[in-house]
């Protein structure tokens, strides 16, 4: 299913396989009801806005009766109350700047009373978009959106935008943007008179909105990445199964960016269809499960790329709730033991119980050495692939042992490749990480490249 917004009721959509969500803050809130939720963000159709197809700011100021020394503000969309456009009309009717509403819907017979020499109603144009060149600014006061097409239209005319906090709109448009809600005209208009003096600084502002709108939010990336997840469910033997932590699914702001995965780097370079089972905070007691889960009889390759939180250090007598399966208890009792967790942190409970690691070595190794098993029956091969260092050095010694295990166990089955990436890592972590933990774009390029060398051998 895809999901243009929010919904108050929202349980059933645990019972999607998959959820695509539109934008990033969809995203945010549909991943704890399911998730499988992928961010595959609207795009629009290219458009070159050549002078042959866009209408100058004198031809559309003269065709409305409007002042071409103004400002020209654009708000496009369906007229319905949700777009609350009645505000933002009586807002306008004092200012010194032109306001056009262009399309249709039931609010338009409310809306042209509220018509003035400066604020005009255009009803449907099918050429609204060549409007947008010449406009100073689009506006949108919405008190909710999924993700505004004609936001996306303007950012590409590189005409800026003035929006409320809708979704789509954090971390696309720059703070000097937003707009506060409000149902009083008098406070939108004093907003807009604020912004409307500075027009040039807001389109300055602007810059990478324009940048990310024309590279990630066209028609043609939308429907790329639509067809790349259909096929990947379609396929219900994929060839290729990576299992593994954070660094094998990725994190929200890598994928958002549009930037890949290793896992996705390794299956566009051998051409074969994947499942990447990678999940935050797994360990390889989950790998047990993903693997019986989504092991078939087609699959040439099993990737392995756990040690992170398998070597983590924790209390002894904190248990260890599985992040997969997943389930409303699970997640309820994960909450308790974070409490848990924080608590003895703070009075010290460490000393008292003692500690282990959340996996421990022998544990970690015979899990692993079960999936290698399985895979030998069926003449599978399999990567295990070592932890990168973390920031945090404190974690690296133990991170050195688990990598050891993973040595000791290619060395002891001859269908097995180890993949070593300590060292490299460690000797650019600043261009390889975002953060103390997680790869950057160039990192899982990298990671990509040594996996792909591997396997050559």
């Amino acid at each position: 299913a895809t999901m243009h917004g929010f919904k108050k009721k929202q349980k059933q959509l645990a019972a999607f396989d998959y959820l695509i969500s539109v934008s990033q803050d969809i995203y945010t809130e549909l991943t704890s009801f399911c998730p499988r939720t992928v961010l595959i963000e609207n795009g629009v159709d290219t458009c070159a806005h050549s002078s042959e197809q866009a209408l100058s700011k004198l031809h559309i100021c003269d065709a409305y009766a409007l002042n071409p020394e103004w400002p020209l503000a654009l708000a496009v969309g369906r007229l319905a109350k949700v777009k609350n456009y009645d505000i933002l009309m009586q807002a306008f009717s004092s200012l010194n700047a032109n306001l056009l509403v262009v399309g249709d819907g039931p609010e338009y017979k409310t809306l042209n009373a509220l018509q003035t020499k400066n604020v005009k109603l255009t009803g449907y144009r099918s050429d609204a978009r060549m409007l947008m060149p010449s406009a100073d600014l689009l506006i949108i006061n919405s008190t909710r959106e999924g993700f505004s097409l004609s936001m996306i239209e303007a950012l590409h005319a590189e005409t800026p935008v003035l929006s409320t906090p809708v979704s789509g709109v954090n971390g696309l448009l720059p703070e000097g943007s937003l707009l506060k809600h409000t149902n009083d005209p008098r406070k939108l208009q004093q907003q807009l008179a604020e912004k409307l003096t500075k027009i040039d600084q807001l389109k300055a502002s602007h810059k990478a909105a324009f940048s990310y709108a024309k590279q990630h939010l066209s028609t043609e990336s939308m429907l790329k990445k639509t067809k790349q997840l259909y096929q990947s469910i379609a396929n219900e033997n994929p060839t290729l199964l990576f299992l593994g932590d954070c660094n094998t699914c990725g994190t929200d702001a890598l994928n958002a960016s549009g930037e890949q995965t290793y896992p996705s780097i390794v299956s566009n370079a051998l051409a074969e269809p994947l499942k990447n089972c990678g999940q935050t905070m797994s360990t390889t007691r989950e790998a047990l499960n993903y693997f019986d889960d989504y092991r078939n009889a087609d699959l040439k390759i099993v990737f392995i790329q756990y040690g992170l939180v398998d070597s983590w250090q924790t209390i002894k007598a904190a248990p260890y709730v599985l992040y997969y399966p997943d389930s409303p208890v699970r997640r309820f009792l994960r909450r308790w033991v974070k409490k848990w967790k924080k608590y003895g942190r703070k009075f010290g409970l460490g000393r008292l119980f003692g500690m282990q690691h959340q996996v421990p070595l022998a544990e970690y190794t015979q899990n692993i050495e079960r999936i290698i098993q399985a895979c030998d029956q069926q003449n599978t091969q399999v990567v295990l692939i070592e932890t990168a260092p973390n920031h945090d050095r404190s974690r690296n010694p133990a991170i050195k042992a688990y990598n050891a295990a993973l040595q000791t166990l290619a060395e002891q089955n001859s269908h097995c490749e180890l993949v070593k990436v300590y060292d490299a890592f460690e000797q650019s972590m600043d261009a390889y990480y975002i953060d103390p933990t997680h790869f950057s774009a160039a990192g899982h390029a990298t990671l990509a490249e040594r996996v792909l060398q591997g396997l050559k051998k």
